[in-house]
């Protein structure tokens, strides 16, 4: 069996024998691309000399799933037929992708589309030093330009200090504005617990009866808050009301669980263990969720009353002083627009 290296080594040498004769010339290279939370991936990326010329964005196929498959067994040569595939599917482009990366110079259009995004602060120290942010707790709320949302996904671009500076914006001009198109574009979505449960259960059979008792039996009342798409959804608790809401049907505070960059689950602060609440968000960080789509070990209080939202671990002062990061300076300029990111 082929290492991680030999595979990508395999994939970048060979990979031109299942494209078509336009990638004849082709550059083919693998790059190391950063995620969120320090996560790593293998990026094989395919220039033609026409997509150099014309829209100067080719996809990124990532290698690291399709070892995971080698390694279970799936024959090398259907992967590669995948992954010919997948270059194929994109050889026709949208259109307008070079109009985007024309666009994105227009303080106006990037105005319009500005969206907010949470990720955790510490994991993503490297990250932040390039993007303009605000902490929120041991969190960062950072930006994005929304450039298409349709049936296939979502695609966005990360702003960074050097377009922050080209646009002549200032970091509160961008998180006014992009909590306002935030609210526009992705509205909060708040979904009771019980009732996805129970819709679950249904599918496997469960007669409403029993339903009823195994609800009984189980976890007190929550609420998941994210927002229209269920794509990076957290963020609804900063530009939203959708804990305050929570709140009310609640009667009482909250306590916020991070159960993704995705979203959230809130329940009542009342005759809830702290500790409890912790090792549970701990524990599914470890083993259901991905690493890149942690956001955070720690568990939230919101105030009703004071309508604020604080860390309330025990040791918040020290996980505070940790994880905060101050956003560097703004130099540099816009030459070129990364590809936009698609989350489906």
């Amino acid at each position: 069996m082929l290492s991680f290296e030999e595979f990508q080594e395999y994939v970048k040498d060979h990979i031109k024998e299942y494209l078509p004769e336009e990638f004849a010339n082709a550059e083919v290279s693998i790059r190391t691309v950063k995620k969120l939370n320090g996560v790593t991936l293998q990026g094989l990326e395919i220039w033609t000399p026409e997509i150099k010329q014309s829209t100067g964005v080719t996809p990124t196929i990532y290698l690291d799933g399709k070892y995971e498959n080698y390694e279970n067994g799936v024959e090398l040569e259907v992967i590669m037929e995948h992954i010919g595939n997948l270059e194929r599917q994109s050889m026709d482009l949208p259109e307008d992708v070079a109009e985007i990366k024309e666009r994105y110079k227009d303080v106006n259009y990037v105005k319009d589309r500005l969206i907010v995004s949470l990720i955790n602060a510490e994991r993503n120290v490297d990250i932040l030093k390039d993007r303009p942010h605000r902490m929120l707790e041991d969190l960062a709320i950072v930006y994005k330009v929304l450039v298409n949302k349709d049936k296939t996904g979502t695609g966005t671009i990360p702003v960074t200090n050097s377009h922050m500076e080209y646009w002549g914006l200032t970091e509160e001009q961008l998180y006014e504005t992009a909590i306002k198109n935030s609210n526009m574009f992705e509205p909060p979505f708040i979904d009771d617990m019980d009732r996805v449960a129970a819709e679950m259960l249904r599918e496997r059979g469960m007669t409403e009866e029993e339903i009823e008792e195994f609800q009984a039996d189980v976890h007190p009342k929550m609420y998941i808050i994210s927002n229209a798409s269920k794509v990076n959804g957290a963020s609804a608790i900063v530009y939203s009301d959708a804990l305050q809401q929570v709140a009310e049907m609640m009667g009482s505070d909250l306590y916020i669980l991070p159960s993704s960059i995705h979203e959230v689950l809130a329940v009542s602060a009342e005759d809830r263990d702290l500790e409890d609440l912790e090792e549970m968000v701990r524990s599914v960080n470890q083993t259901d969720v991905s690493p890149e789509e942690v956001l955070s070990d720690n568990v939230y209080k919101y105030d009703a009353e004071s309508r604020t939202l604080s860390l309330a671990s025990a040791n918040a002062e020290r996980i505070h002083d940790v994880a905060v990061c101050e956003p560097s300076e703004y130099t540099g300029t816009v030459s070129e627009v990364v590809r936009p990111r698609h989350h489906r």
